[in-house]
């Protein structure tokens, strides 16, 4: 079937689906927040991602319609999961190349925010080097009325084209998303170590988050935890998840928190505590409880 007729079915028939990868804080895996991933369920083939396709749906006629569908439905269900288990966090969507160049962009985003009362600076939108053309003013123009609507910009594959350097001196960003390309092979590769120090020198200089994708490994997540404060998202905190499982990860998140909570305000002896062999952790989790005592 031509691919345009096919897909304007699937928007009509709301087989396009959200899933969510969760992004952690490195140093506890505490949940920040969600990177919305499409996922197809399409009548003959079952569940699909957009891997195969996505330019083809990104670069076509629809592909603001494809957008502001995503955003509804990603926006609906993100807000709906952290409503359940009690718990907050930001949501992070892709913006496709054609859209940035429409003007409504921003309007049309704002509509879908207050539809369900979701804040705008818990909306983060991803673009890549290869969304914004070499002339700017559109693409720049449309950024910065998202931004003065309060939702955030991300930079996503930093350092995977030629440009990176030029879109982040002619775009106002908030935060730069290394690739997994270099995140991956971070420990035994010093050309990727090298460019990832240097990618949070230049965030730590102009005030940027950093998001790590492409977490798998243990040695990995630690390598990064030791450069700093960077986000982490990959399969060794969750692999992206649908809408129930997504409010059973944040309800188990909620309750260590809690779990770890009520242990510390007991201030346990140190032969009850699991990390008794670690004098640092058990710093780590005392010291919330000692300085709210303190700030009392």
């Amino acid at each position: 079937m031509d691919f345009e007729a096919e897909l304007l079915r699937a928007l009509q028939q709301s087989e396009f689906v959200s899933w969510f990868q969760p992004q952690v804080r490195l140093y506890d895996r505490g949940f920040l927040g969600a990177e919305a991933l499409c996922r197809w369920r399409h009548p003959r083939l079952g569940l699909l991602g957009l891997g195969e396709f996505i330019e083809r749906v990104e670069t076509g006629p629809l592909a603001m319609a494809f957008t502001l569908y995503m955003a509804d439905e990603a926006i609906g269900k993100f807000k709906r999961a952290t409503e359940a288990a009690g718990l907050g966090g930001h949501l992070s969507i892709n913006l496709p190349v054609a859209v940035l160049e429409d003007p409504k962009l921003a309007s049309y985003l704002g509509s879908i925010l207050q539809k369900h009362a979701f804040r705008p600076q818990d909306l983060i939108v991803e673009i890549t080097e290869r969304g914004i053309g070499a002339d700017t003013a559109q693409s720049s123009a449309t950024i910065a009325n998202l931004r003065i609507r309060g939702i955030r910009i991300s930079l996503d594959d930093f350092g995977t084209g030629y440009s990176s350097f030029e879109k982040i001196k002619d775009i106002a960003i908030d935060e730069i998303k290394i690739d997994k390309h270099f995140v991956s092979d971070a420990v035994h590769s010093r050309t990727s170590q090298t460019l990832i120090n240097a990618a949070l020198r230049i965030a730590e200089e102009l005030d940027l988050q950093v998001v790590a994708e492409g977490i798998d490994t243990e040695p990995v997540a630690a390598w990064l935890a030791s450069r700093g404060n960077i986000i982490g998202q990959g399969y060794l905190y969750s692999h992206p998840l649908p809408e129930d499982a997504l409010i059973a990860y944040l309800q188990m998140q909620v309750s260590s928190a809690e779990h770890a909570d009520r242990r510390v305000s007991g201030f346990p002896e140190i032969s009850d505590m699991k990390t008794a062999h670690d004098p640092f952790v058990t710093v780590k989790q005392v010291l919330p409880s000692l300085s709210k005592r303190w700030k009392a």
